[in-house]
């Protein structure tokens, strides 16, 4: 017999193609969604012509006043910021840092 593949949302329900944005959905049928890779999503560039928001700004520079409080040790200065070391490197790409 033929396979049937379910996907279901963070919280159980049951996906139908129904469910998904039209770009997503398509005119195709779940049996003959391609299994190409999902397209990478967008790089946030921050703020007009590179620029960053005064929030953007205070973000930046509580991520340099961590890491010189921690002597640019990258693991302390998340735990010190709340965040794992993955979200501080993903913050410091984003901002920049």
């Amino acid at each position: 017999g033929a396979e049937r593949l379910e996907y279901r949302s963070e919280d159980g329900t049951l996906l139908r193609v129904e469910d998904l944005p039209a770009e997503i959905a398509g005119t195709e049928t779940a049996h003959t969604w391609s299994t190409a890779p999902a397209a990478p999503k967008p790089v946030q560039v921050p703020g007009p012509a590179g620029h960053l928001s005064p929030e953007e700004n205070s973000q930046a520079q509580q991520l340099r006043d961590a890491l010189a409080a921690h002597r640019g040790h990258v693991g302390k200065a998340a735990d010190a910021l709340g965040m794992s070391r993955p979200t501080f490197w993903r913050h410091r790409k984003r901002l920049g840092v």
